[in-house]
């Protein structure tokens, strides 16, 4: 073995696992952790173990080559027939890990095929619609983390802004000041496509949208309990209820003077019920409606509420029905499912 080793067949396999084993040592006692504790960065680790691995492959292949018995017919085609197997079984369970692992991310871009080129297209979106001297905010927190960062390279010549305070990579390299930007009206935005937009004009890119935020403000849904994961076809998003959907409210840029607020969302009951609809204020004041509904399809109920959109603090939806599974191997509880909700502040 150390012959083969030193002069033969496995030195390409022995200089590699050298490289790998001096790689995992490097991240592992020469780089500083970038947390508060600990030594090292396992992260970058796993990184190199997890994209060295189709070489890796290779590598084990060669060693098996130098390794197989020269004499014996018999014993050689065993061992071929078990290199065989084991590249094969090898090759398939990382091809179906692979696409398990970025299955996520093909869903998140929905349908997007060619990643390099989407982005140059952001980039060339937001440079037509975004003057030149307009700050580029990205609303684009939560699960949008890592687009946010993504947008960051591509924007690289802009002067970008966000709120950073839920991204553990960015966050703690700012300037203090830097960590959470406020948006400004007058600021280009970029936002996820969906409810709680902050423009009333804008250009689509994928499943986002960019455009000027002109300033007049909006009562975002900030939460929702009771009520089952979101869902949405893209268009449209709902929730199935199976008693009581409370949406916790938090107004933005709201003018003092706006005194009504108009309300809007679709609902649709299995069966006949009446629906509970309470909007609660600030100062503890609730107002409450009734809503009958005889089951079948969706409803759009709207109005105008003399409620000042600034003062909002909760809305919440309760049955009277009795919820059921929905069936068709969903085993979900649900009495109703409330859709679209949209929340605005009416101009004077």
């Amino acid at each position: 073995m150390w012959r083969a080793t030193i002069d033969g067949p496995l030195m390409p396999a022995a200089a590699a696992l050298a490289v790998f084993t001096a790689g995992i040592l490097y991240f592992r006692y020469a780089v500083p952790s970038p947390f508060p504790k600990g030594m090292g960065q396992s992260w970058s680790q796993f990184k190199l173990a997890d994209w060295a691995h189709p070489f890796a492959v290779a590598l084990v292949l060669m060693v098996a080559a130098g390794l197989r018995p020269r004499r014996g017919n018999l014993s050689g085609k065993w061992f071929d027939g078990a290199v065989m197997t084991f590249f094969a079984v090898g090759m398939i369970s990382a091809a179906w890990i692979g696409v398990a692992r970025t299955r996520p991310f093909m869903d998140y871009y929905s349908g997007v095929k060619n990643m390099d080129r989407f982005y140059l297209e952001f980039r060339n979106t937001v440079l037509a619609a975004c003057p030149s001297d307009a700050t580029i905010y990205l609303a684009l927190g939560g699960e949008h983390h890592k687009f946010r960062q993504m947008a960051m390279v591509y924007l690289y010549d802009r002067a970008v802004a966000s709120d950073w305070t839920d991204d553990g990579y960015i966050y703690p390299r700012l300037l203090e000041k830097r960590r959470k930007q406020e948006l400004a009206a007058g600021s280009c935005v970029v936002e996820p496509m969906g409810d709680n937009s902050w423009l009333k004009q804008s250009t689509p890119i994928g499943p986002f949208r960019i455009g000027i935020f002109d300033g007049r403000g909006l009562v975002k849904i900030t939460s929702v309990t009771g009520a089952h994961d979101r869902e949405s076809d893209g268009k449209n998003w709902w929730h199935w209820v199976e008693r009581k959907a409370s949406f916790m409210l938090q107004p933005e840029f709201v003018a003092g003077n706006m005194t009504k607020t108009h309300l809007r969302f679709e609902y649709a009951t299995r069966g006949k019920q009446n629906l509970t609809l309470r909007v609660a204020q600030r100062d503890g004041t609730i107002k409450e409606n009734i809503i009958p509904s005889d089951g079948g399809a969706s409803v759009t109920f709207e109005a105008i509420l003399d409620t000042p959109p600034a003062d909002l603090a909760e809305m919440s939806i309760e049955t009277d029905g009795a919820a059921s599974p929905l069936g068709g191997g969903d085993p979900r509880m649900a009495a109703w499912t409330v859709r679209n909700v949209s929340i605005d502040p009416v101009s004077p």
